[in-house]
């Protein structure tokens, strides 16, 4: 088993598979998703990249949010799979939407998942303080509401089992 339950790090293999666009399938398998430590931050760059992917998907968190999310799973007592946490972060049934238009898109942006995740969680359980992602908005800075609510849904995962 690829997955083990106290592991909580993840990087995406380099297995291709060509049912990937159909983000049911490679994207969110627990076949192609291998423990590695990790404390690379997201630069910039992979910021906007990660940004522009959720913004283009109209039931998606945003990243201020999906940051949020993201963290209350890193920090939660036990690992929750891509599979059941991607399509709640997607806000659609996956078994109905395609958010990927190409195999290396979903490639790059799980890869930008990933290495966030990991970054979460190697400062979490290194006892450092991890700075939230906030966005501004046409109001100036953010009050950070949106992460909140990220946080809350991903301690709701567990709690609705």
């Amino acid at each position: 088993m690829c997955c083990r339950e106290e592991d909580t790090l993840f990087d995406l293999g380099t297995r291709r598979s060509s049912c990937a666009i159909a983000w049911t399938c490679t994207l969110i398998a627990c076949s192609d998703v291998h423990m590695r430590p990790s404390s690379d931050l997201l630069t910039d760059a992979e910021f906007d990249r990660l940004s522009d992917f959720l913004e283009s998907v109209d039931t998606a968190m945003n990243l201020e949010e999906f940051d949020g999310f993201l963290c209350a799973l890193v920090a939660g007592p036990e690992t929750v799979m891509p599979s059941e946490y991607w399509p709640v972060a997607m806000g659609c049934d996956p078994a109905e939407t395609e958010v990927f238009s190409m195999l290396e898109e979903a490639q790059d942006i799980l890869g930008l998942v990933v290495k966030h995740w990991n970054s979460i969680a190697t400062r979490l359980h290194a006892g450092e303080i991890y700075y939230p992602v906030f966005l501004d908005n046409e109001n100036g800075p953010a009050s950070g509401i949106e992460w909140a609510q990220g946080f809350l849904e991903g301690v709701g995962l567990r709690q609705r089992q």
